[in-house]
């Protein structure tokens, strides 16, 4: 079974952090079985999805940080501003850069974290050009 956890940083008073939490509270209750307590799960298709308790920034930033990459193998830090969405998988982080806002902003988030690898859809592009590549070969 693959866990993925997946959380974000974030910094009261942030316009980008605000606008994010109906998206977030509406992806957490979609993938997650068991609301309250430290983390929530949903097994689904053999993955198991944590949310990890939202960090905001501040004085405990660091230390709160500093937990999470030492639990996990990782290194998670603030990638170009505030909010900053992670997944870890695997000990490896990657860091979403699509967009976060509206219905659109939904499905690409969560498009992301139910995919496999670091980029959604990336493998599947690469399989396709290579099979092309393939078939034009034996063609020739």
């Amino acid at each position: 079974m693959t866990t993925k956890y997946v959380g974000k940083l974030t910094m009261e008073g942030c316009g980008h952090c605000d606008n994010l939490k109906p998206n977030w509270e509406k992806l957490e209750k979609e993938l997650c079985d068991q609301h309250g307590g430290r983390y929530n799960r949903k097994q689904n298709n053999n993955v198991k999805i944590v949310f990890i308790p939202e960090i905001q920034a501040g004085e405990k930033e660091e230390e709160q940080l500093k937990k999470i990459n030492e639990t996990h193998s990782t290194t998670v830090s603030v990638q170009g501003g505030y909010p900053t969405i992670y997944k870890i998988e695997e000990h490896k982080v990657s860091y979403y850069e699509g967009n976060r806002d509206g219905e659109e902003g939904y499905n690409s988030m969560k498009k992301w974290i139910l995919s496999n690898g670091r980029q959604s859809g990336g493998t599947r592009r690469r399989y396709r050009r290579r099979k092309n590549t393939r078939r034009n070969r034996r063609n020739r």
